[in-house]
């Protein structure tokens, strides 16, 4: 398995941790109901804020991007959390949202207590495994409390928002909820990460914003990825992700109207004229 993702482009395999991500939440909550969509929470914000620190380039359109593979991982976060808003109700997104922050905790207090048993000598594995322990236990203090504040913030706001919609619209325009929440709650996690980013680092403002969860969003991303990669046009590209999209939320029980699918085959042609300009 290394040998093939290590002959894959850093493009290729950011879709195809996107891709592992949603396909994961939808996994869990097919099999496993909500308990598996607090499964996919948890798992988001441990393995997330874990590879909060190590930043990567991507090249798209001839331009490099440095992308945080912590903020990779949080597409499946707010997926499942809306989801969970959506079927179960707000309380049942709030218990998933506390459950990943105080799995994160103790993920965190479990490293720190394993750095305080000397490796043995009897294995020269033991020093390094120990040493790498101590880089995830001790990266930044200031680093790890900035990334579970703007966690806590943005995911409870997400949860807040999204419930305050589906009373708005009266449980119709599902597409409308849950993108103008998730668009919402990502500037919120930007900002508090960007100035995170700031004290735990040597950045400035500027560098940080470019990595602190801002640009396009998942399916955005995707959709731009799937394009250089296919060089379909734009329009169909993005049709076919939201069409998608709209199929699997369909199979999972959710509402489809026409204003849904107004959206899902008209978001494309939209895009397309919007880059032309």
């Amino acid at each position: 398995m290394d040998f093939l993702l290590s002959n894959l482009s850093q493009e290729t395999l950011w879709l195809l941790v996107v891709f592992y991500d949603l396909s994961l939440a939808i996994f869990l909550y097919r099999f496993f109901g909500k308990y598996g969509l607090y499964c996919a929470v948890i798992l988001g914000i441990v393995l997330g804020n874990l590879q909060g620190g190590k930043v990567s380039e991507l090249s798209l359109f001839g331009m490099q991007f440095n992308v945080s593979m912590g903020a990779i991982l949080y597409s499946g976060i707010y997926f499942a959390t809306d989801l969970l808003n959506e079927k179960f109700g707000k309380d049942e997104a709030n218990r998933a949202v506390m459950l990943g922050f105080f799995a994160n905790i103790a993920v965190m207090l479990t490293l720190v207590l394993s750095t305080k048993f000397m490796p043995s000598d009897l294995t020269g594995s033991a020093a390094e495994v120990h040493d790498a322990i101590s880089v995830l236990a001790y990266y930044s203090p200031i680093f790890i409390i900035g990334s579970l504040t703007a966690y806590l913030v943005s995911q409870r706001f997400d949860v807040w928002f999204f419930h305050y919609l589906k009373n708005l619209t009266k449980g119709k325009k599902l597409w409308l909820r849950n993108n103008l929440s998730t668009m919402a709650s990502q500037l919120i996690d930007t900002l508090i990460y960007q100035f995170t980013w700031v004290l735990a680092t040597d950045l400035s403002f500027k560098q940080a914003f470019a990595i602190s969860n801002l640009g396009a969003g998942p399916r955005d991303g995707l959709m731009v990825g799937l394009q250089k990669k296919t060089n379909l046009p734009i329009a169909l590209v993005r049709a076919t992700l939201e069409i998608t999209v709209v199929s699997i939320g369909w199979y999972l029980g959710g509402t489809v109207g026409i204003g849904t699918l107004l959206f899902a085959f008209g978001i494309g042609p939209c895009v397309a004229f919007g880059l032309y300009l």
